[in-house]
């Protein structure tokens, strides 16, 4: 059987490792009881100061729920506010907020955002919403654009073109795909290809071809705009004519193509699209920028998705804060208790307050006159020691100045020593010591 003395050594080690005072309290205690079992008293000495750091640690993890509750309840708070929704369908979407928070590695802000901005703008929910929230975060991660601009083009662009809810998602992988074909930012294709949506329609271009030609053009180092300008006031000259778009436009872009040189084609080019962009015009079609079928068809039919993309890049921190993300929503229940709870409270308290505010008001009254009778009686105190306390000073400076020029001679050689000190040894050794600090503090920081 071990040693009573051993067991209550550790019982107490245990205890000042936890709060040093009450180690000491148990030590004191335990040499005056001698005839009691030292081992229980040791086991008990330790479950109370094992019950010490529990309740240390409980109230860092009130802490810290309650700083999660409040995060949970702020990117709540953004999506009630700006859709508008309530009940069951703002419970639905606080559901699809748990999911994608779930799912992409990202902040609470985002997650809300993109709930709240979809759901306004397209009237998505549920899986859906779920699924196009996490791609655009998902992208986001990828390529850096911006949240709330890619949001707003993809949205304007499926609203323009019609695109349905089911398939908005591969048509944000078909974006991407061209994107990375030709070098075209993201957002700028989404926001070319719905600002001439209607021209590029009548034309019979689809939200496909569309896209990618807006793509090859760019990657040609065609002015895209200028192109896409002189398109669509091509259709008001066609349908001058009684042509529509379509068909004069493929008229046209037969005969450019096959004219036997390039000033009968820019002559042709001229007619349909004026002569400032005509020449653009000509030789966008003779060098085949305009045609995009075949590389339509290559971006529809294979290439890299968002998501496939995504879980191929994804590092450890991304894992890791994926991870934390996780173990935030499981935790979210409680959270949102301590949160709401608290919230509940503070009217209470505010009560109580209130209640209070009229006793102190008599409190502080009351104790007015003995304040104002001890500033007096502090006020005459400085008054009476004044005077002589600044004899006193200038009694004594000429004291200690005859002190400090009889010091002098004896400090300087001390300082001289000094002064050499720090010039020929401690100055050159804080360059190299400075430069071992910076190589080493990354190390440092990381563990």
């Amino acid at each position: 059987m071990a040693d009573k003395s051993k067991v209550m050594e550790v019982a107490i080690s245990i205890l000042g490792q936890i709060d040093p005072s009450v180690a000491k309290w148990a030590n004191e205690a335990i040499k005056s009881l001698d005839k009691i079992n030292l081992k229980s008293v040791a086991l008990g000495a330790a479950a109370v100061g094992a019950t010490i750091a529990i309740g240390k640690g409980a109230l860092q993890a009130g802490k810290a729920l309650l700083s999660l509750g409040k995060d949970f309840n702020a990117a709540q708070k953004s999506i009630r506010i700006s859709t508008g929704a309530t009940g069951q369908a703002l419970q639905g979407l606080y559901d699809d907020f748990n999911t994608i928070y779930k799912s992409v590695p990202t902040t609470m802000e985002n997650v809300s955002l993109a709930v709240s901005d979809y759901n306004s703008l397209l009237g998505l929910s549920g899986e859906p919403l779920q699924e196009l929230a996490t791609q655009t975060l998902q992208l986001v991660n990828l390529v850096g654009d911006d949240l709330q601009t890619v949001i707003r083009n993809s949205s304007y662009a499926f609203q323009t073109w019609g695109v349905d809810a089911v398939d908005m998602t591969d048509t944000m992988d078909y974006v991407f795909r061209v994107s990375q074909a030709t070098g075209e930012g993201f957002s700028d294709l989404l926001d070319k290809v719905t600002k001439y949506a209607p021209n590029l329609q009548e034309m019979g271009y689809s939200f496909e071809s569309a896209t990618a030609l807006i793509g090859s053009m760019g990657k040609t180092g065609v002015n895209v705009d200028e192109v896409l300008g002189a398109m669509k006031k091509s259709v008001g000259a066609l349908a001058k004519q009684g042509i529509s778009a379509s068909d004069g436009f493929a008229m046209y872009y037969k005969q450019i193509l096959e004219s036997e040189d390039a000033t009968m084609a820019m002559n042709l080019a001229s007619e349909l699209f004026g002569s400032k962009a005509g020449p653009t015009m000509a030789a966008a079609i003779r060098n085949g920028s305009l045609a995009v079928g075949d590389f339509t068809t290559e971006m529809l039919t294979g290439g890299d998705t968002i998501a496939g993309l995504t879980e191929e890049t994804m590092d450890f921190d991304d894992r890791l804060q994926l991870f934390k993300q996780n173990a935030q929503v499981a935790l979210k229940p409680l959270a949102n208790t301590i949160f709401d709870s608290l919230n509940k409270l503070m009217p209470t308290l505010t009560k109580s307050l209130d209640k209070l505010i009229p006793i102190i008001d008599k409190v502080v009254e009351a104790a007015a006159p003995f304040v104002e009778k001890f500033l007096e009686l502090a006020f005459e105190a400085i008054d009476l020691l004044l005077p002589p306390l600044i004899t006193l000073v200038d009694a004594l400076l000429p004291i200690l100045a005859s002190i400090f020029e009889a010091l002098m001679p004896i400090l300087k050689p001390v300082i001289d020593i000094f002064l050499f000190l720090l010039d020929s040894i401690i100055l050159p050794l804080l360059k190299p010591l400075t430069e071992l600090i910076e190589a080493i503090m990354p190390v440092l920081i990381g563990l």
